[in-house]
């Protein structure tokens, strides 16, 4: 019984087919069966099989009238009898240990498949056109083993030829390629990854992948042959029966997480009326196999089930997935409005750029809505004035955006109140941006630099513009710091020089005027549309982001932090730089290098006892559904109430300290009793722990790189890995803070991994390893004053 059954689907592959077969006869692993299927070739592609075939018999010929790739693959699979299967296309080839590599991975990991990284073969001048993430897309994103959870399932790509698979699993489930389909190895995979429970991935750069012009998908992209793309729908309807055959459609709701994410991909191929049909189809063919409560997470195919599909198409494609929510809304909203007195309105300013601004028609825009004098009198009081009227230093009308996500159901009064509790802030926010103009003279030196933190919740921790306030303050650079007063903090800060303290977020508008004199504005805060669409709209002011923690492991983040609403960031690390850099959400110079402010009051403090921090993140699931955590809380009271750890602290005298997340407060969640030997510490005072802490145990909260700054060991606990009931953002900051394990260190799955890896560090002095220091210096930058360096970064910006 061979040990691996390769198969080669083969049409007319002359060009390339030998150095295929030569590269898999010359394996190191010489237990193999290599299975071609001639699929009506046209050329010397079978005579060059015979050839092979006659000089070694681990090469089996079957022959078929050309029927496809799937057939072909079918066909290999009825007559395969090796344990494993691979698959390798016939203008491909093997490095020559791929065999024993992939087998030796699958069979010590006891995983259910294998992935490996490959090499680009790129033809010189028969290239399609390919974007850089479309290249990215072959390559291995995950090294190591993994639990298949299902967040994981929705990000493995669909390649066939860089994987090993179990040929029981094959055989006990009738897994096989869709007939006549383009993307039959979409179906393979999806049935595959729906009966699998681990996987491993294998970085070593294996496989050769040939990117040629006349290969199947690049006739796709570039012939346009966009019927070809249809396909997707049937691949998708064929993987569902398959789940309902095996009764497993339950467990496998992360398919429709592909099916938004295939709809945003495969109409930029597409014509208006092809779009139009393609929604049309899923909706029919796919959308009706679940429910509406099932799809209501996943904007775009709820939207196709409950709107207009031209709205859809115009108004819900988007590139970042960041966008998708407030699409959503705003289609709700086109079916909602009506014209009025045949005039018109204009949502966030999408229509509106189609015509030119006509004072003497109309003469306000209230959030991007084009509404005439007459009715808006009819809403609101007749004292309205041109204030409403937005203009930036060119003169041209500024459209403010709002990020709303309640449907207005129709209802008219929703739009007036809508109306009326903006209607102060536009005219605060004309005030400001006038005044601007006024002061454009006025020197940089001159200038306040401001600062606030936390003016969105009173509970969490402020800390990053705080530091930075206080270092301008300590070399008489002229700044003023914000903060509410419910803030802990702000007891301390009360009739302090250069200190503002609001009651309220909607107080900080009353200050216009002293904004109007500031240089650069700084924040920490990045949540709230009124502060970033009005600050960043000002044509003479800097408007600079710092991230209130390295957002490197919660990539989904980043995207609310892009120049859409910041001038400048500060990006802490080096990774969270490749990451800006990569999306093309920021470009280099506007870009702040530099770590973060609160970091230069950090320094490791020697202590007779030994300290032990516990942090969990906030998970984004709980905003809408609170009273799932507590599954959450389960999980972590599990933890803390383990005998073993319990006996471990009091054997070794070690005090622990856990903190939970200041967003729990305000969204009205009870927190867990821990046990005795465990104390439980303020939100607001977590910076004053981390110098005394000797280890960290965390999931994936950015909190992680305050300790790894200092060298402090951290063990990741994802605790809640199989845990589904996560929304599409926490997933993601799953997937994101796996998907890096390579860069970090200490991943843990469940608690007697924790807590072995936990007795190691008190065995050996809290100790961190010096190839983990390593990989600690790859991640920050060599920077001693991050404040001084944020200082003289700023001196050498200013807005275009």
């Amino acid at each position: 019984m061979p040990k691996i059954s390769i198969i080669i689907p083969v049409y007319n592959a002359e060009k390339y087919l030998s150095k295929c077969l030569d590269s898999l006869l010359s394996q190191t692993l010489k237990n193999i069966e290599i299975i071609c299927v001639n699929d009506g070739s046209q050329d010397d592609s079978y005579q060059i099989m015979q050839n092979y075939a006659c000089s070694d018999k681990r090469i089996k010929i079957f022959t078929q009238n050309n029927s496809g790739p799937a057939e072909a693959r079918n066909v290999g699979l009825k007559n395969a009898h090796g344990k494993y299967l691979m698959i390798c296309d016939s203008d491909d080839f093997y490095n020559q240990d791929m065999c024993q590599c992939m087998l030796d991975a699958i069979e010590k990991n006891n995983a259910d498949f294998v992935m490996c990284d490959c090499n680009l073969v790129i033809e010189n001048g028969n290239t399609y056109n390919r974007t850089e993430a479309s290249l990215n897309y072959h390559h291995l994103k995950y090294s190591g083993r993994y639990n298949l959870i299902n967040p994981l399932k929705a990000d493995i790509n669909v390649l066939l030829w860089n994987k090993i698979f179990r040929m029981d699993i094959i055989h006990k489930y009738n897994i096989k390629f869709p007939k006549g389909l383009e993307a039959d190895d979409n179906a393979f995979v999806y049935q595959y990854l729906a009966v699998s429970s681990s996987f491993f991935g294998l970085p070593q750069k294996l496989y050769n992948y040939r990117i040629l012009e006349n290969s199947v998908m690049g006739k796709i992209y570039t012939q346009k042959q966009t019927k070809h793309l249809f396909d997707y729908i049937d691949v998708f309807v064929f993987t569902l029966e398959f789940f309902k055959k095996h009764n497993i459609f339950a467990n496998n709701k992360w398919l429709l997480k592909i099916f938004q994410n295939n709809i945003v991909h495969v109409s930029q191929f597409f014509s208006e009326n092809e779009k139009k049909m393609y929604l049309q189809q899923l909706k029919e063919k796919v959308l009706s196999y679940f429910n509406e409560e099932e799809i209501r997470d996943y904007p775009l195919l709820y939207n196709c089930t409950q709107g207009n599909l031209s709205n859809i198409i115009q108004f819900a494609y988007a590139n970042q997935e960041s966008d998708l929510k407030v699409k959503k809304y705003f289609c709700g909203l086109l079916k909602k409005v009506k014209k009025i007195n045949k005039k018109e309105y204009y949502i966030c300013g999408l229509k509106i750029l189609k015509k030119k601004f006509d004072k003497n028609k109309c003469k306000y825009y209230v959030l991007g809505i084009k509404i005439y004098e007459k009715k808006i009198q009819d809403y609101l009081s007749n004292n309205i004035d041109t204030a409403l009227i937005l203009k930036d230093a060119q003169g041209k009308v500024s459209y403010l955006k709002r990020f709303v996500e309640n449907d207005l159901q129709g209802k008219t009064s929703y739009l007036k109140r809508f109306i009326e509790s903006e209607l102060q802030d536009l005219k605060r926010q004309n005030l400001y941006l006038l005044y601007a103009l006024y002061n454009k003279d006025i020197s940089f030196k001159d200038k306040y630099i401001i600062c606030f933190d936390c003016l969105y919740d009173k509970d969490a921790e402020a800390i990053d513009a705080y530091t930075f306030f206080q270092y301008l303050q300590q070399n008489n650079i002229k700044s003023k710091y914000m903060l509410l007063k419910s803030n802990q903090l702000a007891q301390e800060l009360i009739n302090k020089k250069d200190i503002i303290l609001l009651n309220n977020q909607d107080e900080f508008f009353d200050y216009i005027e002293l904004i109007a004199q500031s240089s650069t504005v700084v924040t920490s805060f990045g949540g709230w549309g009124k502060f970033n669409f009005t600050i960043k709209n000002i044509p003479f002011i800097n408007y600079v982001f710092i991230e209130h923690g390295v957002i490197w492991l919660k990539r989904w983040v980043c995207d609310m932090y892009c120049n859409k609403y910041f001038d400048y960031i500060l990006a802490p690390s080096k990774k969270t730089y490749e990451l800006y850099i990569n999306k093309g959400l920021w470009n280099d110079q506007q870009i702040i290098k530099s770590g973060l402010p609160r970091w230069d009051k950090l320094k490791k403090e020697q202590n007779k006892s030994k300290n032990i921090f516990i942090f969990f993140t906030w998970r984004k699931t709980f905003e809408k559904q609170p009273y799932l955590s507590e599954k959450y809380f389960n999980k972590i009271c599990s933890f803390l109430f383990n005998s073993k750890l319990e006996e471990l602290i009091n054997k070794n005298n070690i005090i622990v300290n856990i903190a939970f997340h200041h967003a729990l407060t305000f969204n009205k969640i009870r927190l867990p009793q821990v046990p005795n030997y465990i104390n439980v510490v303020s939100s607001n005072d977590i910076s004053k722990y981390i110098s005394r802490t000797d280890l960290l145990i965390t999931d994936y909260s950015s909190i992680c790189f305050d300790f790894m700054y200092l060298n402090i060991p951290v063990i990741f606990y994802l605790f809640d890995c199989q845990e589904m009931f996560l929304n599409n953002e926490d997933q993601k900051s799953l997937i994101d803070c796996i998907s890096v394990e390579k860069d970090l260190y200490n991943f843990c799955f469940n608690e007697t991994e924790v807590i072995s890896l936990i007795e190691n560090y008190i065995n050996n002095g809290f100790k961190l390893e010096i190839s983990k220091e390593d990989k600690n210096k790859n991640i920050f930058y060599d920077i001693q004053d991050n404040c001084k360096e944020l200082y003289e970064q700023l001196l050498k910006i200013s807005k275009k």
